[in-house]
């Protein structure tokens, strides 16, 4: 892109001397009523985006401004000195469709001057992109024949992909410069960015701001080329970039090519770790076959034990959201053998490591957090955890009774529908000498900050066995669990 291109812009352009209007306090009217319209720029000028545009009623407006006066009336004017403009329509937006969908057709290139003249020009100024992805007015007359102006609603971009004939490479070119800007931003190419880091213009993001105009399209014509072009992009874009296209391809490719889409999001998962996050989040609000459900559970299971400790509360989520009958015992299972061993060894180079004590915490309370609201939505997966801690055997072994289990199970004493058999299957693993003073040691110590939230259930937990009946050794074994604890 050349240099005179970028300084050339439809802002720049000088503009006619426009009447002002002025309104008392609760009146309205005035000798010279506002007009709206200003003269396009050079970059816009001349090309065949511009004739169109002309053609089919649209224009360039300037918004007034008004300053109000000392004895309370205020004049409102259009302000010669913004570098702003935007795009109005003068036509109703079924004339507009139609008009443009004509116009492209009689053209002898089928539109491709006119859509290669948009690229320029978006290119040429940030301002002159958020000029066409931002709400394009309308621009009216009242009874009075005076200009009304109001927002419509729907970009200039939205309007003119509604035409089959550019829609394709209208959506390539858009996301062409998205991959320009957001790339300039991170190699420190001068822009009109506000912080080159951050793909932003006054706090806008830039690569939101573009892939929110292919959100929920009413129809698109080739659904494989746009989720095609966004892998690509997401191939090539900078890391924070590829965050949002990530975040928001739920909302823009079809159904058709989800799962496509998905087998490609786990090649980037495991070439990506940091992306583990948004990818999860993006396959959890896609709509996927059951089959493709569970080879994406599998996956992500054997990612477990490679995940940092920030990114197992989404795998958590995501792996118990992904439960079905065939697959919860092994899921939980291979759940409940990598949590324990995080718990039971966060003083070794084998477990959590975080040197801060306030992290570690945290980093635990989030842990709990996830299975907590994982869990209150999946009763059937509850249940079934519980179903596997009593069928567990002792501490050792291959079906052992695990020291997060002691966790969940003491968490899920709060809901009323598992109380009764959470009670049975703890006083069952106290009876037989299970709940030891090692494993209630290994369970608690050094946990205090993270299981501050659950200590009115250990307190119901630790009284239901302290005040156990009975002169069994299975009794007197509960009511030792309960000084344990």
């Amino acid at each position: 892109m050349s240099s005179a291109l970028r300084e050339r812009s439809l802002n720049e352009a000088p503009y006619d001397k426009i009447p002002t209007k002025e309104t008392g306090p609760g009146g309205s009217g005035g000798q010279n009523p506002i007009s709206y319209e200003c003269p396009a720029g050079e970059a816009l000028r001349g090309t065949p985006f511009f004739q169109i545009l002309t053609h089919v009623g649209v224009v360039c407006v300037k918004l007034p401004k008004k300053t109000f006066n000392a004895n309370g009336s205020f004049t409102e004017a259009i302000d010669e000195n913004s570098s702003r403009s935007h795009f109005a329509c003068k036509v109703a937006l079924h004339e507009f469709n139609s008009s443009l969908d004509m116009a492209i057709k009689k053209s002898v290139d089928s539109g491709e001057q006119f859509v290669s003249s948009i690229r320029d020009y978006v290119l040429a100024k940030v301002e002159n992109l958020l000029q066409f992805v931002e709400g394009m007015f309308t621009l009216s007359r009242d009874s009075d024949g005076k200009q009304v102006l109001s927002l419509g609603g729907n970009s200039l971009f939205r309007a003119l992909i509604k035409v089959e004939t550019i829609q394709t490479r209208l959506i390539d070119v858009i996301l062409e410069v998205m991959v320009i800007y957001a790339a300039a931003d991170t190699t420190g190419v001068e822009s009109d960015t506000t912080d080159p880091e951050s793909n932003s213009v006054d706090g806008k993001n830039l690569t939101k701001i573009i892939l929110g105009q292919l959100q929920w399209i009413e129809q698109v014509y080739d659904t494989r080329k746009l989720a095609n072009k966004l892998l690509e992009c997401l191939d090539i874009c900078p890391i924070d970039s590829q965050r949002d296209i990530i975040g928001m391809i739920p909302d823009i490719i079809d159904d058709a090519e989800q799962e496509s889409t998905v087998e490609r999001l786990f090649e980037i998962m495991e070439n990506e770790i940091t992306l583990t996050v948004p990818i999860l989040d993006s396959i959890s609000n896609l709509y996927l076959s059951s089959e493709k459900k569970e080879e994406a559970n599998e996956r992500v299971l054997n990612l477990l034990s490679s995940s940092s400790i920030d990114d197992l509360p989404v795998i958590i989520r995501f792996l118990i959201d992904g439960c079905n009958t065939d697959n919860a015992t092994n899921v939980l299972n291979m759940m409940r053998k990598h949590m324990s061993r995080l718990v039971d060894t966060i003083n070794s180079n084998d477990g959590l490591i975080v040197e801060d004590d306030d992290d570690r915490i945290s980093a635990e309370t989030f842990l709990l957090e996830s299975f907590r609201s994982s869990l209150r939505y999946r009763q059937d997966i509850a249940s079934h955890w519980i179903k596997l801690v009593d069928q567990s055997n002792g501490r050792n072994g291959i079906n052992s009774l695990c020291s997060i289990d002691f966790w969940i199970l003491v968490m899920l004493h709060n809901t009323k529908v598992n109380r009764q058999s959470i009670h049975k299957v703890l006083k069952k693993k106290a009876a037989t000498e299970t709940l030891s003073n090692d494993f209630v040691h290994l369970v608690l110590n050094g946990h205090g900050g993270a299981l501050a939230s659950l200590f009115a259930s250990f307190m119901d937990v630790s009284s239901l066995f302290f005040y156990a009946k009975g002169s069994s050794k299975e009794h007197r074994n509960i009511r030792k669990a309960g000084q344990l604890l």
